[in-house]
């Protein structure tokens, strides 16, 4: 705890290193939900029977697409974090 402290005392920017790492985190998580948006509207409307909202047929390149995504939006995130 003493080396702790002193380290604290002695560099207290370091408190905001977590700070700038959610604002460079925030793009990247609307990019991320911009780009889901996108994805989920591909494909081919269907009605089922008595439903109030059409539901969407995907492919199986969107279905990838959404896994090949994700993957690299965590890896994007955990990236930023080990910076």
């Amino acid at each position: 705890m003493d080396a702790a402290g002193l380290f604290l005392s002695t560099n207290p920017h370091i408190a905001l290193v977590p700070l700038i790492i959610y604002a460079l985190i925030l793009p990247v998580v609307a990019w991320y939900a911009a780009v889901n948006v996108y994805l989920y509207s591909c494909g081919t409307p269907y009605h089922k029977e008595r439903s109030m909202f059409a539901m969407l047929e995907e492919t199986q390149e969107t279905y990838a697409m959404f896994w090949i995504f994700m993957f690299g939006f965590f890896w994007v995130v955990a990236f930023l974090i080990a910076i």
